[in-house]
């Protein structure tokens, strides 16, 4: 047993408002495709009904485009997945998966030669890439935009260029390969939608929702012309979301939210047809496409509109069917499938307002049952409902009808409805899920949610109780075999059980290989098979006769098999064919004639030396030539695959002037086809007719034996007029004839395989030019780059000599004024220090002569900081200055980030004056903010910013700057807020080993009321400083330290003999 795919009914594009779709075309211009779901879809253009599907992706697809050798097909999905598959065989083997992005894939591009492909979409670290197909190895860097990609398209010749549209309202240009950004084009003021160069690669236009139509050059990407300005208010009044060029670049089809699409005429630069559709939100145009005569623009409900390119209308509209359909037949939209159109076709009328559980057929007219608790009739040959609505008395669950009496099961009773009225009800105390009923109407069975079937007995008026069978698991569907003898019952866990209706013992219970719940099953029309289909996805075909064996059609559909239903019983087996050649003589009038019963030549799995070897036992016994040549139809009307092959395969065999020599005759026919072959003639379908036909209307009818004897005149009649046709055939079709043909056969491969290897060596010509010429291309290139690399090294050397020897030349200048100043400040400190101990000899002498002059008294100056005034120890700790004592090492300064502590070497006052002092007051704001402030003498020196010295009086605020520490351990300059001025009768006055102290947070000197110099100070001191060193002082009295006093006096005595332009050093 081994099956098929005929056949399937494709839905229609997934579509979202405001996102174009991009519909594909094959190379030649044959079938579309485009995706749904998981699946891509592709579709014949002249007949959509015919149609194929992949279903390779694990997440939802988005896109999909053929290659231009039309041999693959490269899809991608929302994961950023990009597939590439075998587009001409049916299993459409993987070539490559490419992860592209992390996100969606909006558009994909073939190049020319169907070796690279630049994906783009809306990722995290970028939104496009470009690679090879077979390998995924990258062929250029998509970059350039800052927002998601919406289209993308390469030029179909060399040199190949690259274009993609964004939400960035930009256009990039790339050249390649390998692709890289040679411009960003910025016209649109909006999302732009769709780019697409011309077959011709001599344009490139886009557009977008700021409505506009742009044209660039196709080579360079340079503007040319904004076709939506030109023609003014023929434009589109919304967003456009599709462009297709015509194959000869000569016209634009676009597709905008206004409901309409436009032909434009490039050269003529004007619109020249508008096709309008409904002013409803569904008709907004968001796809399209151009492929030969057929002009196809995509509404954003799914339908599938054909434009007519000689009017302004549609000349087909493949309609949308994009709900699960329930029962195969109907979904809430109020849209079924049409068998022979291959699409969905509305259904006009008020339809049901939520899901339809169940529908049944009947004489010309469908009942279907919904979750708005009605039943409703569909008129098929009208397409329409019709009235009246029945309400029911709660949720149907199931249907079925016999002599137009309508069985409802609800989730509260079973009802009887005969003329739109119910004239039985029978209230259940369990859930129904499915409900059943035999050919004759005598039985109906309920399956529930209880793993129960209840069997009912009918007499079309009532229902009576017959049997109750307990299943394992919860009824899921059910089916009456035709006869009426077998029920099959199919339950949640993917098993099914076949009932004996006379005895309801479990007949078979091998059908169990369903994993998942099991959604539906159908009986074959004889009753021997049976069909299921699962929530597993798969199809099983079960035997009667033989339980065990199945066949197992995996991966039926994607998501879940919902309904199954047998055509007909027709199957074809591998030995259903004649399998020897037979033979016989017959004699019709004075002639005798060879009969040949040929083995199935074309549709056997035999052997092929045992198909050889028949075919020359059949030329043995046909060495005369033929007269006839009789093509026999079994019980279907129809032409099957059979005979279709059969009648290929024989002009293949014999060439076209077997046709004069066929005969159509029909086997088996019934009682009446024989008696009537009028009638039976005018049963024929268009497929058969033009199959008779081609063989010249000749045909008859082989009586079925069973009806007719060979003895019966009507078995006589058909025999005689079997007999007239295969005489009136003229001649017979020879030996001669047939080397005839074997010789135009030869002569026509022999000139095909000429014309083969011709192609094939012009094309390894070609191939080897384009390579030599490439390898041309690339050597020329590599030595422009090494020539390139070399000027820019030479460049680069000669740029760092320079840099340096500019540099060394810095720093020797640098290294020479630094040893000049360093001569120089020796020399002028050597100098003032001579100066300076002429002057220390000077008041010495004038000391000892007993002269003073100028001096203060031992207590009549000097004074420094407040008691309270705080300073840090080198341990950390804060004290008051009132605290300290000879030796403590206080914060002394802060040099690059890092604190210096000096010692205190001696204490010349501390505790109460004789007198009042004169207090400043210095008021500062903190780095961070906080106040601060710090009491001193006003002849007391800080430093400012420079480290220049001032008296604390000379302060000015908003103008003098002090330095204060900060929390980074630094010394930052803030601006006086305030100065004021306060009296005191006591203060502290020492000395550290530095000369400077930080004193509430301010660094200042550890000296007052002299000239601004800190250095001439220190070197005042130095004598007491050598002194302390040896015999450390513990002076703390409240009196000034005689030091100090000797000091005072000296130093003001110096001042006074010293001329007044001498004193020039400071720090």
């Amino acid at each position: 047993m081994s099956y098929n795919k005929k056949s399937i009914f494709a839905c229609t594009p997934a579509t979202s408002r405001g996102q174009a779709v991009q519909l594909g075309v094959d190379p030649k211009g044959e079938n579309f495709l485009y995706t749904n779901g998981k699946t891509v879809f592709i579709r014949n253009l002249t007949n959509p009904a015919i149609a194929k599907e992949y279903t390779g992706h694990s997440t939802n697809t988005t896109v999909a485009r053929y290659s231009p050798s039309g041999y693959y097909v490269a899809s991608g999905d929302n994961y950023g997945n990009v597939r590439i598959w075998d587009a001409i065989q049916d299993e459409n083997i993987l070539k490559n998966e490419v992860k592209v992005i992390n996100g969606r894939i909006n558009d994909l591009s073939w190049d020319f030669e169907s070796k690279r492909i630049i994906a783009v979409g809306n990722g995290k670290e970028r939104y496009g890439h470009a690679f090879l197909f077979d390998t995924g190895s990258s062929s250029g860097e998509i970059i350039g935009h800052s927002k998601v990609i919406n289209s993308v398209s390469i030029r179909q010749k060399r040199p190949m260029r690259a274009a993609t549209a964004s939400d960035d309202f930009t256009v990039v240009f790339f050249h390649g390969p390998p692709f890289k950004q040679k411009l960003t084009i910025k016209d649109h003021t909006a999302f732009v939608q769709g780019v697409e160069f011309s077959p011709d690669g001599s344009n490139l236009v886009t557009v977008g929702s700021d409505k506009k139509v742009f044209l660039y050059d196709g080579d360079t990407g340079e503007k040319r012309i904004d076709l939506s300005e030109v023609v003014g208010e023929e434009s589109h009044k919304g967003g456009i979301f599709a462009v297709s060029w015509s194959p000869d670049s000569k016209q634009l089809l676009t597709s905008s939210g206004d409901k309409t699409v436009k032909i434009w005429d490039v050269e003529a630069q004007k619109v020249v047809r508008t096709y309008e559709f409904p002013d409803v939100v569904d008709n907004q145009q968001i796809g399209n496409l151009w492929a030969g005569k057929f002009l196809v623009s995509l509404s954003l409900s799914g339908d599938i509109n054909y434009l007519d390119p000689n009017s302004n209308s549609t000349s087909r509209v493949v309609k949308r069917f994009v709900r699960i359909v329930i029962k195969t037949l109907l979904n809430s939209f109020k849209h079924a499938w049409s068998g022979e159109e291959g699409s969905a076709i509305s259904i006009s009328g008020e339809g049901h307002t939520n899901q339809i559980n169940q529908i049944a057929p009947l004489d010309g007219k469908l009942f279907s049952i919904g979750m708005d608790d009605t039943l409703r009739t569909i008129n098929v040959e009208a397409r329409t409902f019709s009235e009246p609505v029945v309400k029911t008395n709660a949720m149907p669950k199931g249907i079925a009808i016999k002599d137009n009496k309508i069985i409802v099961s609800t989730t509260k009773s079973i009802d009887i409805i005969k003329n739109n009225d119910t004239i039985f009800s029978l209230d259940i105390s369990y859930i129904p899920t499915v409900m059943g009923i035999t050919t004759d109407g005598s039985l109906v069975a309920v399956g529930s949610e209880e793993s129960k079937v209840t069997i009912y007995k009918s007499n079309g008026e009532k229902l009576e109780e017959e049997k109750v069978i307990v299943n394992r698991n919860a009824i899921s569907t059910l089916a009456f075999s035709p006869d009426g003898t077998l029920l099959a019952v199919g339950d949640a866990q993917g098993k099914i059980m076949v009932y004996d209706t006379n005895s309801y013992e479990a007949k078979i219970k091998q059908w169990v290989f369903h994993s998942a719940k099991v959604n539906c099953i159908a009986w074959s029309p004889d009753g021997l098979h049976a069909a299921s289909g699962s929530l597993d996805t798969y199809i099983y075909i079960w035997s009667v006769e033989k339980p065990m064996k199945n066949i197992a059609i995996k991966g039926a559909h994607q998501v879940a098999v919902t309904g199954v239903t047998f055509l007909d019983n027709e199957t074809i087996s591998s030995d259903s064919v004649t399998n020897k050649s037979g033979f016989a003589t017959y004699k019709i009038g004075e002639n005798i004639y060879n009969i040949v019963d040929t083995p199935g030549f074309f549709d056997t799995s035999r052997p092929n030396e045992e198909i050889i070897e028949e075919i020359v036992r059949t030329v043995k016994k046909c060495i005369y030539g033929i007269k006839a040549i009789l093509f026999l139809f079994g019980n279907a009307i129809r032409v099957t695959d059979v005979e279709r092959n059969l009648m290929n395969g024989t002009l293949t065999l014999f060439g076209e002037e077997s046709l004069l020599h066929m005969i159509t005759v029909f086997s088996r026919r019934d009682k009446d086809q024989t008696e009537n072959p009028e009638n039976f003639e005018k049963s024929w379908n268009d497929d058969v007719r033009r199959f008779v036909n081609s063989m010249g209307y000749r045909w008859a009818i082989s009586p079925s034996p069973d009806i007719f004897g060979p003895r019966t005149q009507m078995h006589k009649q058909h025999l005689e007029k079997l007999e007239k046709l295969i005489v009136s055939l003229n001649g017979e079709y020879t030996n001669e004839m047939l080397e005839e043909l074997r010789k135009k056969q030869e002569d026509s491969e022999r000139t095909a395989r000429e014309t083969e290897e011709r192609i094939a060596r012009e094309a390894k010509e070609r191939i080897a030019r384009e390579v030599e010429e490439r390898i041309a291309r690339e050597v020329k290139f590599a030595r422009e780059v090494e020539k390139q690399i070399a000027r820019e090294t030479e460049e680069r050397i000669a740029r760092e000599n320079k840099e340096r020897i500019a540099r060394e030349n810095k720093e020797r200048i640098a290294r020479e004024n630094k040893e000049r100043i360093a001569k120089e400040a020796k020399e002028k400190a050597s100098k003032e220090m001579d100066e300076l101990k002429k002057l220390v000899e000077t008041l010495t002498n004038k000391l000892a002569s007993g002269g003073s002059s100028g001096g203060s008294s031992s207590e009549s100056s000097g004074g420094c900081f407040s008691l309270e005034t705080r300073v840090k120890l080198e341990s950390g700790k804060v004290i008051y200055m009132s605290e300290l004592q000879v030796g403590d090492r206080v914060l002394s300064n802060i040099r690059n980030n890092v604190e210096e502590f000096s010692d205190v070497y001696l204490i010349a006052h501390l505790g109460k004056l004789d007198h009042v002092e004169k207090f400043t007051k210095v008021s500062f704001t903190k780095p961070d903010g906080s106040k601060g402030q710090l009491r001193l003498t006003t002849t007391h020196y800080v430093f400012k910013e420079d480290l220049s010295i001032v008296f604390a009086k000379n302060l000015r605020p908003g103008e003098s700057k002090i330095l204060v520490s900060d929390e980074n351990n630094k010394l930052v300059p803030v601006f006086v807020d305030n100065i004021t001025n306060e009296w005191h009768d006591e203060y502290v006055s020492f000395y550290t080993r530095a000369g400077s102290v930080v004193a509430d947070g301010v660094l200042s000197s550890c000296y007052d009321d002299c000239p601004p110099y800190q250095m001439l100070m220190d070197l005042v001191f130095l004598p007491i400083r050598w002194w302390t060193h040896i015999i450390p002082s513990t002076h703390r009295e409240g009196r000034l330290h005689p030091y100090v006093q000797f000091l005072e006096t000296t130093y003001f005595s110096l001042i006074n003999v010293m001329p007044k332009g001498l004193i020039t050093m400071h720090l």
